[in-house]
């Protein structure tokens, strides 16, 4: 799971152990068959012997020529020793590699079935880029609702708001596209990721909606695009765009609002940043990583970790990270690059209409300080933590989040007030 700059050691470090598995699994599988008992015939003197072993000849210096190759018995039977043990160990490990998302010990006992929503079908649109690449964009419900535009993720697609789009395209017009390089949107031609050209990008969205004012929702890397869009375009703030939905999401360079950003920040000259250039340089071979990763449950392991609490159900775990295997590795590594430069610690306080901020407790990738921080900057803001959650939280109590953008996106003079009964203990409004 890539969604931040940081994540970069982690798709080295996963795509490197994948190949190590591997390698090991044919290794010990080599280990086994060579070791075979084998037999052959052998000329001493004048007499023709057939010997299991040649170790088994007495020690006389007889002259010897071999008359065969080596021939491997089939008697062979498995047993409690050593050749037994490699040939369990090596299998074990190609098995490992190819089903580890299904036999993967940290994920065995997500056992909770959920059926997942389908993506209702929607209207699909292509947009011209100004650098002459296609953006894709799909709408769902009436153009006579009030209008929420959707920005997903990194290494996601519009597809992430599959829950969301489910529960409230009867109530609201929705309008997901996909980012530049994700998806079905094209790569721009210039291969310009700056989060400025996505801004622009998405303002070509609010545009292409028509004239009525609109909600902008972004997700992670989607929240940095709006809040970007905000300090490019102040002046469509309270014209076309009366709110923001800002999720998971953070102000600043995504390196400093880890878990671990003392660390982070220190690796980000000499570690992180060239290896993002070296992941563009040779995107081929750790598209391959990524496909292994995938398919040993290294990146469902990842998911899990940095992206849902212990509740959460296999389906959904699957469904965040099936996207992965599918990015463009260069494509993510340029858009991390460009994450690296973003700020907008400015841009907050000139933010002049209402804006709802979700964080998760236990977010490591974008810690619940960094929308803490955001309340207090912001005018007008409120904030809504998730807990027990991480970067996922709004898939894994999808219902609730929806409720959560009914509510706010409705005006109530008393805003989330129904969530607050049906979250419980799971999140804490501010």
């Amino acid at each position: 799971m890539f969604l931040t700059p940081a994540a970069v050691l982690g798709v080295w470090i996963r795509g490197l152990l994948s190949i190590v598995i591997v390698g090991a699994g044919l290794w010990l599988i080599y280990q086994w068959y060579d070791g075979l008992p084998s037999a052959i015939s052998i000329r001493v003197e004048s007499e023709e012997i057939s010997k299991t072993d040649l170790s088994e000849l007495p020690e006389q210096n007889f002259r010897m020529q071999r008359l065969t190759p080596v021939q491997r018995l089939t008697t062979w039977r498995p047993g409690f020793d050593r050749s037994t043990t490699i040939l369990v160990c090596g299998t074990l490990l190609l098995m490992m590699s190819i089903a580890g998302r299904w036999l993967h010990p940290s994920l065995m006992f997500l056992n909770r079935k959920e059926a997942l929503p389908k993506m209702p079908i929607g209207e699909s649109h292509q947009l011209n880029g100004r650098d002459g690449s296609q953006l894709h964009v799909k709408t769902y419900g009436s153009t006579n609702l009030p209008t929420i535009i959707l920005t997903h993720g990194w290494v996601m697609n519009h597809q992430e708001w599959a829950h969301l789009v489910t529960r409230l395209q009867d109530k609201f017009r929705l309008i997901a596209w996909d980012l530049p390089g994700l998806g079905k949107s094209t790569q721009p031609r210039d291969g310009d990721y700056r989060l400025e050209k996505m801004a622009e990008d998405l303002r070509a969205v609010v545009e292409f909606s028509g004239t009525k004012p609109v909600t902008l929702m972004g997700h992670s890397i989607g929240g940095m695009i709006t809040l970007t869009l905000c300090r490019l375009f102040p002046h469509l703030l309270g014209s076309r765009v009366n709110k923001l939905i800002l999720v998971h999401t953070t102000y600043t360079n995504p390196l400093r609002t880890t878990a671990w950003s003392t660390l982070y920040t220190a690796l980000q000259k000499p570690v992180i940043e060239p290896l993002l250039y070296l992941q563009i340089a040779i995107s081929p071979f750790v598209w391959l990583m990524t496909w292994m990763s995938y398919w040993n449950g290294s990146v469902h392991s990842s998911t899990m970790r940095n992206g849902f609490s212990r509740a959460a159900s296999r389906s959904k775990l699957n469904f965040a990270a099936d996207f992965t295997p599918y990015a463009s590795p260069a494509v993510l590594a340029r858009g991390g690059l460009s994450m690296l430069q973003y700020d907008a610690t400015a841009t907050l306080p000139k933010i002049n209409v209402p804006v709802l901020l979700i964080a998760a407790d236990k977010d490591p990738l974008t810690t619940a300080e960094a929308s803490e921080y955001m309340r207090t900057a912001l005018p007008s803001a409120k904030l809504l933590t998730m807990h027990p959650a991480k970067h996922f939280g709004m898939l894994e109590y999808d219902l609730q989040f929806a409720n959560a953008v009914k509510e706010f996106c409705k005006e109530q003079s008393e805003p989330l007030k129904n969530v607050v009964k049906e979250l419980k203990q799971r999140t804490t409004i501010v």
